[in-house]
């Protein structure tokens, strides 16, 4: 069952970007920042289910916690790195994009994708094609490779691991807030491909704007409403 709060363990198949098509066949575990008082949504607002929610910790395994939580701290400063160098390069003022990430919205993700060895359901992936929601999105990959991004053109390429590298993609959110200048790339996992039959690991943290900040997106009027 997907939580919708982005807090917990999915099993396989709980995630289907195509309502037509079969569950994907990874396995994962999502947390975010811990609760904080200062941080409470409003009451009534629409995003108050995922907002400054209680994580869902694995019982005795208080390392896991800490460790997870540390890393997710330093990837958060990250985050405010790739956002300065954003804002330079778009020639914005005033920090316009790290201003509206304070409150560090931030969902992380541990995924395995189980080696497929045998059939698999018609139209199934290890991951569906999709674009991701948020604003940017770090991703940590383990050694073996799978991920592919769609061109402008519509080939599919692959994303391989590179050492030491962490790879950074745009998202829905910032491609609506910069009127396409910066473009959210469509991904996939394919179960079909050469790289399948072994298991992947991944992490990956989706930065999102404060579902509170005021940012102007078509019919929306603040992050969380357009997120939602």
């Amino acid at each position: 069952m997907w939580d919708r709060s982005n807090r917990g363990y999915d099993g396989i198949e709980a995630q289907a970007f195509d309502p037509s098509k079969p569950g994907d066949l990874k396995e994962s575990f999502r947390f975010g920042a811990e609760p904080n008082p200062r941080n409470e949504p409003e009451a009534g607002v629409p995003w108050a289910f995922m907002a400054n929610q209680p994580n869902k910790w694995p019982r005795g395994m208080p390392e896991f916690r800490s460790h997870l939580l540390s890393f997710f701290s330093e990837c958060g400063d990250l985050v405010e790195n790739v956002l300065g160098a954003l804002e330079e390069a778009l020639e914005l003022p005033g920090s316009a994009y790290k201003r509206s990430h304070m409150r560090r919205n931030y969902n992380m993700r541990l995924i395995h994708y189980p080696a497929v060895t045998g059939p698999v359901k018609d139209g199934q992936a290890r991951c569906g094609e999709h674009t991701d929601w948020g604003t940017i999105t770090l991703l940590f990959q383990g050694g073996q490779g799978g991920l592919e991004v769609r061109k402008s053109t519509g080939e599919w390429i692959p994303a391989p691991p590179i050492a030491d590298c962490v790879l950074v993609n745009i998202a829905d959110e910032l491609q609506a807030w910069t009127k396409g200048r910066l473009v959210s790339t469509p991904h996939r996992v394919r179960a079909d491909s050469l790289d399948s039959t072994k298991d992947r690991y991944s992490i990956a943290l989706f930065a999102y704007a404060d579902y509170d900040a005021k940012i102007e997106i078509g019919g929306t009027h603040t992050s969380g409403e357009y997120v939602v």
